[in-house]
């Protein structure tokens, strides 16, 4: 019996250990969320989980620049957009990239029975080792050296003889590869040998520190040579998972890494979850001269400040282009099939309605034409209609229904005037026929939620879970394969894979999301809110709602820690709404304009639609007074959900 590989169960990066399966996978577009100077400053990514930080890290790292500066030719997308950002040229690497997980050991240093200026001191003392000898690793590796065997070979030159930089390399072991090995292998057995302690009494001597991040100052200096011959690529010393530091470690580490550097480009990932109200309101760690932010969820919805690396809507090519890489090999293997991933998705309802379609037009149309009365003006409509059949008939009634009830809400023309087709596609646009077919869907429970642009809608600008919902697709196309026939996926099961995954958010957030109980129950409010909107007939706001807004007013007076102190239900809020925005269940956007007012809109997570029967398009909210939100949260019961590290999202 065959055994089958589903390419997107491997999603995150540190999974994928080959560097040709994750080079062939990752999609070119996602370098265009960098900025353009990447090298002089700290690059600071933030996002929800998913949202590609490490992958984007990994990329840079000097094994994978290797692997493509030797494989792929200078034609290849990829090649060239890392040609463009000066990470690789003609000749080879630009940038030796060394990636620092962030999430072994350092937090457990503050459990040592020691001062807290000690903790900070081996802090950064491990935290050196590891970048040294990371970078020794990552010289040697593009030249062919083998790891440890070749560390005579290797060096480090204070080239610009900077006595404090000497001075500095002498402390961390000397110039020599060995020497800096021998200091690094100390370093790790006494800091480790004192955090495997069982008890205080077992750590009889605490070794020395460092001040300061000694590393990237002798890096600035110096230049790393192997055999004598000077490595020419820029260190490129990247932290991963910064969220995972306390944040004590966090502020002394990027307060270190903001210092202006030259000679070596710093990068430092962190989710949402590790800033504070004091960085996002007073705004710290912006855009700037010796800090470059990149928020990877902002951009892609709504794309760079600049307008030009990363155009709005382009995330979606992004995530079509890394299902097209993933799949391909796959399913030309599988199933001799060299269609895209996304092109073996059927969009057609039409098959799926029809067991309903004659009862379903006959009872729209009967609406409309009770509507309609036996006013002549909506005649050519009604005819019009009546010319269609299956969905598309459906859908057309459903948006007719529509604009008879917009139009008898105005002022009427002095003169009765005939309404053509040409007036109908003024009025009407394809919000409005979206909500018709979601409203046609829903009434009479026919599958939707399917199609390629319906899939990459419910990645919600997250490659994590779009890679999460292709693999459970690919996973039913695999059903296919393994009886014969060819893999594509019909309306109707399309939509029982897409409600599935739907349910499954829906059911993870009390146990995966902090505070989740409360969470889960916003949500369920906003819900509520979308199917009341929704169910009227005359949609006003197409293609239907999908979040609610607070004043941002109110919203600032829930950053206020007094506020919240004396009003019930505010502390609450402001932790659900925190804990919600950080792990991806809503996104906010601020100072959002709406008549002379500005909210902070909340949106679902596009993935919770399906279950709730809530279309897809962004636009549609009703906003609601913080007194109301308040409500909410006093008529529930206690939660016991216990995090404090997201609630300051609101701020963003």
């Amino acid at each position: 019996m065959s055994i089958y590989v589903n390419p997107f169960h491997a999603r995150a990066a540190e999974y994928q250990r080959d560097a040709h399966q994750f080079i062939t996978t990752f999609s070119p577009g996602a370098l265009d969320m960098l900025p353009l100077e990447a090298w002089d400053r700290l690059v600071l990514l933030r996002s929800s989980p998913g949202a590609g930080k490490t992958s984007l890290m990994r990329l840079f790292t000097a094994e994978s620049l290797d692997w493509i500066s030797h494989n792929l030719k200078e034609a290849d997308p990829l090649h060239s957009q890392l040609v463009s950002l000066n990470a690789l040229d003609r000749h080879g690497l630009c940038r030796l990239g060394i990636l620092i997980d962030l999430d072994r050991d350092y937090r457990a240093l503050l459990d040592l029975p020691i001062e807290r200026e000690q903790c900070r001191r081996l802090f950064l003392r491990l935290l050196d080792v590891r970048i040294l000898l990371a970078t020794l690793r990552a010289a040697l590796s593009i030249n062919a050296v083998p790891y440890p065997d070749g560390l005579s070979r290797i060096g480090l030159v204070v080239a610009d003889h900077d006595a404090r930089a000497e001075i500095l390399l002498q402390q961390l072991g000397g110039p020599d590869g060995p020497g800096l090995a021998d200091y690094a292998r100390i370093t790790e057995q006494e800091i480790l040998r004192m955090l495997d302690a069982l008890l205080d009494t077992d750590i009889q001597e605490i070794p020395d520190g460092h001040n300061e991040l000694y590393s990237i100052e002798v890096l600035t200096h110096a230049d790393v040579t192997v055999d004598g011959r000077k490595v020419a690529a820029q260190p490129l010393v990247m932290f991963d998972d910064g969220h995972r530091l306390d944040r004590s470690q966090r502020d002394v580490l990027l307060t270190e890494l903001a210092r202006r550097r030259p000679g070596v480009a710093r990068w430092y990932s962190e989710r949402f979850e590790a800033l504070s109200n004091q960085e996002l309101l007073g705004g710290v760690a912006t855009e700037g001269r010796d800090v470059a932010l990149v928020s990877l969820d902002s951009i892609a919805r709504q794309g760079s400040s600049d307008g030009r690396r990363f155009a709005r809507g382009r995330y979606d090519r992004v995530l079509a282009e890394m299902a097209r890489r993933r799949a391909a090999s796959e399913l030309a293997a599988y199933a001799l099939e060299h269609h895209d991933f996304l092109e073996l998705l059927e969009d057609d309802r039409g098959v799926a309605f029809e067991p309903v379609a004659a009862d379903a037009i006959a009872a729209l149309r009967a609406r409309v034409t009770h509507l309609a009365s036996d006013d002549n003006r909506y005649a050519q409509w009604i005819e019009d209609a009546d010319q269609l059949s299956g969905f598309t008939a459906a859908t057309r009634w459903r948006e007719l229904e529509i604009m008879i009830l917009r139009d008898q809400e105005r002022q009427q023309d002095l003169f009765e005037v005939v309404l053509t087709k040409d007036d109908l596609d003024d009025r009407s646009s394809g919000p409005v026929k979206e909500g018709a077919a979601a409203a046609v869907a829903s009434e009479f429970n026919v599958p939707y939620f399917a199609g390629e642009q319906m899939v990459l809608r419910l990645g919600s600008h997250n490659a994590q879970q779009f890679l999460a919902i292709c693999g459970d697709l690919f996973a039913e196309m695999l059903v296919d394969v393994s009886l014969g026939r060819p893999p594509r996926l019909s309306v109707t099961r399309q939509h029982r894979v897409l409600r599935d995954a739907s349910e499954r958010l829906w059911e993870s957030i009390p146990r995966s999301v902090p505070h989740g109980r409360d969470v889960q129950a916003l949500v369920h409010e906003i819900v509520m809110i979308a199917q009341q909107e929704n169910g009227k007939p005359r949609m006003p706001y197409p293609p239907g709602v999908t979040g609610t807004a607070l004043l941002m007013g109110e919203r600032n007076a829930l950053l206020d820690p007094e506020y919240r102190r004396h009003i019930p239900g505010a502390e609450r809020l402001f932790a659900a709404l925190g804990a919600a925005v950080a792990s991806n269940i809503l996104n906010a956007d601020l100072d959002y304009s709406v008549k002379n007012q500005r909210f902070m809109v909340l949106y679902l997570n596009r993935l919770l639609c399906p279950r709730f029967g809530l279309p897809l398009g962004y636009g549609g909210f009703r906003e609601r007074r913080l007194s109301v939100m308040l409500g909410w949260m006093q008529k529930l019961p206690r939660s016991t959900g216990v995090s404090e590290g997201s609630v300051e999202l609101l701020a963003l």
